[in-house]
């Protein structure tokens, strides 16, 4: 089999991969090759939804790591919805701005919401929670705001204002070392590499299996119907509800609804329980009338799909070099917010080229803290 030298071999090409590239270019650094299988990406089954903070609550991140990491873990997906922001601007790419909200359908999440209202107060930030509400039906006690407004984007265009020409579709089957080169073994020959960037967030525990165990992939599952005519006239909205089982948007007289991964064998853990499943279809669309008693929509979806995540075992971002090995750099493990971590992760990772560090990353999100990595 055929071998290749080549500097940058990023393994990967949906956001995180494209990302990456971008800012390699935007570096001047041009000597790398985008490595890929030969069919889509995870990111383009994504449904567009972006918001900003980490997970459901901001509490889950402050009684795991104390408040001041908590804000520095949450301002840095905040920064990483502002930075695609201002990419799809400069672009020319529409997208929807969407209010960001919680919705609350039990007096657990009521109280835990009271909590998370005054963290955020003495983190500096302004997330009131407004008891009842008539835009919802009786099924919704309160909501709380988003820290920042979250957006609808079209996946495609997104992706295709990525697009590089240095994409080889290839199918990546072996990483290996020798000596100071990584080699990478691909369907279509064999790249011996300075530094590998592995963004092939459900392939990279097959191709570094001491991360099998870090890295777990998850199953979702979403759907969405065109609203009637007869359907209330409700504000533009990205909500989460149910402590984040369940998640969803309104926009453009549409409604997704995606979650309800409880409902799966094993809550859908593993990459195995991909296959659609009619009762969380069912799920979804009676969590909608239960949520949104005012608006009406057909029988049949406009789109509906599921899809394979990465949530690390601690339930944070994970970007940096394997311990042990720099010139492989891993960035994984978004939880649904891959828009943004992924097109963000892409700037921390080529400054980790260019540099070998990024300022921008909070010390908690770097590989250096999970000790299972350790070669």
């Amino acid at each position: 089999m055929n071998e290749m030298e080549i500097d940058i071999a990023i393994i990967g090409s949906g956001i995180t991969g494209l990302s990456t590239a971008y800012h390699l270019d935007k570096r001047g650094i041009e000597r790398y090759l985008v490595l890929d299988r030969m069919t889509g990406s995870a990111s383009a089954e994504a449904p567009g939804l972006v918001m900003g903070g980490l997970q459901d609550a901001f509490t889950r991140l402050s009684h795991a790591y104390g408040l001041t990491l908590a804000k520095e873990i949450w301002e840095f997906s905040d920064e990483a919805l502002r930075a695609l922001r201002a990419f799809l601007h400069e672009q020319g790419i529409s997208y929807g701005d969407l209010s960001q909200l919680r919705l609350f359908t039990s007096e657990q999440e009521l109280l835990e919401a009271s909590v998370a209202e005054r963290e955020f107060s003495e983190a500096s930030y302004d997330c009131p929670v407004k008891k009842g509400s008539q835009a919802f039906g009786t099924k919704v006690l309160g909501t709380q705001k988003g820290t920042e407004r979250a957006m609808w984007v079209e996946t495609t265009r997104l992706l295709g204002a990525l697009q590089t020409d240095r994409v080889k579709r290839a199918e990546v089957s072996e990483l290996s070392w020798d000596g100071d080169r990584v080699i990478v073994k691909t369907s279509q020959g064999v790249y011996r590499a300075t530094m590998a960037i592995l963004c092939c967030h459900t392939g990279i525990a097959r191709l570094v299996p001491s991360l099998a165990d870090v890295l777990i992939p998850y199953v979702d599952q979403w759907i969405e119907f065109m609203l009637d005519d007869s359907s209330a006239e409700l504000d533009s909205m990205m909500f989460l509800a149910q402590f984040g089982y369940v998640w969803g948007a309104l926009h453009e007289r549409r409604l997704l609804l995606g979650g309800g991964r409880f409902l799966r064998k094993w809550a859908g853990i593993g990459e195995d329980q991909k296959q659609p499943l009619e009762a969380i279809d069912q799920f979804l669309a009676e969590e909608a009338a239960r949520l949104f008693p005012s608006l009406k929509w057909g029988k049949k979806p406009l789109r509906k799909a599921s899809q394979v995540g990465i949530r690390p075992c601690d339930e944070i971002p994970l970007f940096g070099p394997l311990p042990g090995r720099d010139q492989i750099l891993v960035a994984s493990g978004y939880m649904g917010f891959g828009l943004h971590l992924g097109f963000y992760g892409g700037k921390v990772l080529s400054d980790m080229v260019a540099q070998g560090y990024c300022r921008d990353l909070p010390t908690k999100l770097h590989t250096r803290r999970i000790r299972s990595l350790e070669s």
